[in-house]
């Protein structure tokens, strides 16, 4: 099989028919092949949703309602059956978040979250709903020095003593216009990341890590009247874990397999959850950013009591 580029992200070599810049150029061994090829989807198509699923066995089609269809084999191969002149934009957004799919099917656990490295030495993982400001909470350490480590999708492996490593993932940001203001950006020197939609990319330039890193501390955000952080742990916490899980988001209810199941269980017990709760307000990302570095930094941080399973 020929392929025109190579890159590597999460850990992987990746050997590409289509341009993608926003990766790292590759490092080591070609693990996975994204070409363009014949994918016919054979389920059906969920109404009102951007996109629709279907296992067929082992490998995973997802059908994008603007895009066409992706089919991801063996965690080696992505096949891309494009709609017509569908925008090159769109499939490369697209490719990276099917990334997720690949990393599960490797066995590697996968999070919808935003990652970065504090002090560039102990790794934290933001997660939460859509809108509530992972992306711009890990822009904002980032910009006062912090070492950026991924995007929307936290990759994690256990090492030989079961302690969580982060995988780096590549050095791009995806921020709304508002977000960019309130960090003190200019929007419109950016690209948009999708034709129709108002989010842009922005390259991180600096502070970037390639080198896998210790997971230390999770921080899930959700609504509170004023910024604080409460420590969740045992059931709670891995109803979270899994909650936000990309197989759970992706594949539903098929993807929590009894393998995805332990590995969320295993994180849990390993590394402290804890609910970041904040107001729906931009005015207190630097808020979030002092309080996420103090309770870092401090040496009374709380030590979950219980495990899911001892």
């Amino acid at each position: 099989m020929k392929a025109k580029f190579s890159y590597s992200a999460y850990g992987l070599g990746i050997q590409s028919e289509i341009s993608l810049p926003e990766l790292p150029p590759a490092r080591g061994n070609s693990d996975v092949w994204i070409r363009f090829g014949t994918a016919k989807w054979p389920g059906l198509a969920r109404a009102g949703k951007p996109y629709s699923f279907f296992l067929d066995g082992t490998d995973i089609y997802l059908s994008w309602h603007d895009a066409g269809v992706f089919l991801v084999r063996r965690g080696q191969e992505i096949i891309v059956d494009p709609l017509p002149e569908v925008n090159e934009a769109v499939i490369r957004l697209l490719l990276a978040g099917t990334l997720a799919m690949v990393l599960h099917q490797r066995g590697v656990l996968a999070i919808h979250a935003s990652v970065v490295a504090i002090n560039g030495q102990s790794a934290v993982a933001f997660l939460g709903e859509k809108g509530w400001g992972k992306s711009t909470l890990a822009a904002a350490l980032h910009s006062q020095g912090h070492t950026f480590l991924s995007d929307d999708l936290l990759a994690i492996d256990f090492d030989p003593v079961g302690r969580p490593m982060v995988r780096p993932g590549f050095p791009q940001i995806k921020l709304w216009p508002d977000s960019l203001h309130c960090l003190g950006s200019d929007p419109r020197l950016l690209p948009r990341l999708h034709p129709d939609f108002e989010k842009r990319a922005s390259q991180i330039t600096r502070n970037f890590c390639c080198d896998s890193l210790p997971l230390q501390h999770i921080y899930v955000l959700s609504y509170g009247v004023s910024p604080k952080i409460e420590t969740c742990s045992g059931q709670a916490a891995l109803l979270e874990i899994i909650r936000h899980s990309q197989a759970t988001r992706f594949l539903k209810d098929q993807g929590n397999t009894p393998g995805h199941f332990l590995e969320c269980v295993k994180l849990i017990n390993a590394v402290p959850l804890h609910q970041l709760k904040r107001p729906n307000n931009l005015n207190v990302v630097s808020t979030l950013q002092r309080l996420v570095e103090m309770h870092c930094q401090s040496q009374d941080l709380p030590v979950l009591e219980d495990s899911v399973y001892s």
